[in-house]
Order: structure tokens, then sequence, then C-alpha cells
């Protein structure tokens, strides 16, 4: 029960920010001209695909700290914290250095007006890198209320700021700034939250030098195969066809996302749950077969509205701008599905340190991606790659889960099992 609990009360607050960041996308969809419009989607996928480092570190983060949460090594955590965002610092500074020192060939491979996308680019590479090790912390530590109340607001002013702006004629920087300001506030408000969760607790010199090498390089594998699912179609869209079906693709795609976002605070709850229970030897089993229950529900919900009404969504939550993209809507509902599923897996194979076939579930993800360079004579070719090849990571990871998972610890009484604090 603590377990659905939590999971309800982040799922109902979570949302809010998904929908929070789909009325961003919704609005600046309706307010941009299909070519801004398809620039801004394409800044915003590369935004994700160039955080991969940044989002394995923040995975690996939550991995050990909710670990060392579940043995109630509070000490070691602030250190390990402490340790890891001057790291972040470091790294973030460097990365966004690099992507303006690149921003010629990123303008040329996307079309791009100007220099002005790419400057975005780097300074939200920036602000993610500070906020990535907080949050990071506090989804360990098991705060998910406040990760919740987090998100929203920093959604909140995303979506606020980029409206204003853009409706006062500042077309793609104001819907920039909005972002980038949102990024911003989380930070700040994350940092407070977790100086008064470790405030009478004092760092020690070091950390175990193998926690890097045992978790970091399986969890870069496993993020960069969700990841590049998750953005390298509406990249290559906006390569290799003309702006205005790079558009409608785009947004068939941020409304295809609704499903992933929708199921995201599951995961956020799913895995370090799991992790902090393997670690203090308590049942895992029952939050990933409700995991998967919840995220099968709301595809098949979501999938089954798309595939019957795809020209009156479309027509009325873009103003009828992409209504070409209609025949694309539900079969991309149903990768999707697919992959939010195969997400839910992966992350159970990280928080059991079942890290050994994260290479393969990395390559499966990159087959997509060489498969649409070779073949890419329509959006709708682009979309039928991406369920095919996730529905074999599908069939690879849950034989992997199924190997792994012991389904008698569904029956262990909760009598003996130890509580975890925060849930």
């Amino acid at each position: 029960m603590s377990f659905l609990k939590s999971v309800f009360w982040i799922f109902l607050a979570g949302n809010f920010a998904s929908f929070g960041n789909f009325l961003y996308n919704l609005a600046m969809g309706r307010m941009l001209s299909p070519a801004d419009y398809g620039e801004l989607e394409a800044i915003l996928s590369l935004s994700v695909l160039f955080a991969v480092p940044l989002s394995v570190l923040s995975t690996f983060i939550v991995k050990i700290v909710s670990s060392y949460w579940g043995q109630n090594k509070k000490i070691e955590i602030k250190t390990f914290l402490a340790v890891y965002r001057r790291r972040f610092l470091l790294i973030s500074i460097v990365g966004s250095i690099l992507l303006l020192f690149f921003s010629p060939i990123i303008i040329r491979f996307l079309n791009l007006g100007s220099i002005l996308s790419v400057i975005f680019l780097s300074l939200l590479f920036l602000l993610s890198g500070l906020t990535i090790v907080n949050n990071g912390g506090l989804g360990g530590t098991l705060s998910f209320g406040f990760l919740a109340i987090n998100g929203i607001t920093g959604t909140t002013i995303k979506l606020i700021t980029s409206v204003i702006l853009v409706f006062l004629n500042f077309q793609l920087s104001g819907a920039f700034l909005g972002p980038l300001l949102g990024t911003l506030v989380a930070f700040a408000l994350s940092f407070i939250e977790l100086r008064n969760i470790f405030k009478n607790v004092k760092e020690t010199k070091k950390i175990p030098k193998d926690i890097l090498k045992e978790t970091f390089f399986p969890t870069l594998f496993a993020s960069l195969a969700i990841t590049l699912f998750l953005t390298v179609d509406v990249i290559l869209a906006r390569h290799f066809f003309s702006e205005s079906v790079s558009g409608e693709f785009a947004a068939v795609a941020v409304l295809g996302k609704i499903i992933y976002y929708a199921i995201g605070p599951v995961i956020s709850v799913m895995f370090p749950l799991i992790s902090a229970r393997a670690a203090n030897g308590t049942s895992h089993v029952l939050p990933l077969l409700g995991s998967l229950a919840m995220v099968f529900g709301v595809g098949s919900l979501i999938g089954f509205i798309f595939i019957m009404f795809p020209v009156f969504i479309l027509n009325t939550l873009f103003d009828g701008k992409y209504l070409n993209g209609a025949s694309y809507l539900g079969t991309y509902s149903l990768f999707m599905t697919i992959f939010s599923i195969n997400s839910v897996l992966t992350h159970f194979l990280l928080a059991i340190s079942y890290f050994r076939p994260m290479w393969l579930l990395f390559c499966l993800s990159a087959f997509a991606g060489i498969l649409m360079i070779l073949f890419h004579g329509s959006i709708s070719q682009l979309i039928w790659i991406n369920v095919s090849v996730s529905f074999l990571y599908f069939v690879v990871v849950s034989t992997l889960v199924c190997r792994h998972i012991n389904f008698r610890s569904l029956f262990l009484s909760t009598v003996r099992q130890k509580p975890l604090s925060g849930i």
C-alpha cells in the first residue's frame, strides 16, 4: 500500500507538471509559425539528446542515493551529493562551451535560421546540469511530494513566461526564455529542500571509488537506449523533410508523448523504491507489476482516443495547422505505449543492479536510428521503424526481467518487510 500511495500522489501532482509541458508545446504550436515550431521542437529534442550524459548521471545518483537511503546512510548521501554537484558543474560548463563551438554544424544540420537556438541549447544544458544532482538526491531520498511540487512550479513558470513573451511578439526568443527561467527556479528550490533534509548531517572526506565503475556505464547505455527512441525521429525528420512536414510530425510527436509523460511519475516512484527495497532485502516485485499495469492502462486509454478522433484532436489543439499528421497519430501512440513499457522494464533492471544486458538494449535503440537514416521515404516509415524495433526491444527486455525476478517475493508477509522512511 505504501507504494500505491506514493504512486497515487506523485502521479496526480506529477501529471500537473506533464500537462503543463503539454500546454507549453500546444501553446507554442498555435502561436508560432509551423517553421518556427518545427525548429523549437527540434532544438528541444536535441537538448534531450545532448543531455543524455546528465540524465545518465541523474539515474546513477538516484540509484546510489536510494541504496544508501534504504540502509540509513545519511552521511554517505550528503558526501556523495557534494562531490557530484562539483563534478556536474564542470561537466555542464564544458558541455555548454562545446555546443557553442559546434554551432555552425548544428545550424546547418537542422536548417536553423540563426545561432539563437544554439545559444538557448547551451544555456539550458548549463542550467540542467546544476539542477540534476539535486533532483537525483531528492528522488533517492524518496521526497516524491517535493519533487512533484517543484516540477509543477518550474513548469508553470516556463508556460506563463513563454506565452506572455511570444504574445508580445518575441517569437522564438520568448519560447526559449520560459524553459530557462523555469529550470533556474527549480534548481533554487531543490537546493533549499536538500539543505533542510541534511542540515544536521556532517560530510565525510571520501566516497567509495568503485561506485562509479560498477553503476555509471550500465546506466549510460540504458539512458542512451531510452533517449534515442524518444528523440531521434524528430531530429531526423527535421533534417530529411521540409519545414512544414517536420512541423506536422513534431505536433504528432508532442501528442504521442503524452503517454510517456503521463507515466513518468510512475517510474519516478518505482525506480528509487525498488532500488531501496532491493538494498535492504524487502519485496520489490509488486511495485513492478503495479507500474506495468498503470502504464498499460494509460497507454491503452490515450491510444484509443488518438485512434478514434485524430482529426478532431489536431484541429482542436493546433487550430487546424497540422491536420496532415492525423494519419500518423494512432501509430505513434502505439509506439509510445510499447516504449513506455520498455522504459519501466529497463529501469527495473537498473534498480535491482542487473547491469550486464544494458549494452544490448542500447544497440537495439541505435539500430532504430540507423534504419531511419537508411529508410526515410515518409513520416509513416519512420514511425513504423520505431514500432517494430520497440517491439523487438520489449521481447528482449521482458525476457531478461522474467529471468531475474523472484515471483515468490509477491507472497512475502508485509510484517516481515523492513519499513523505508519517506514512504
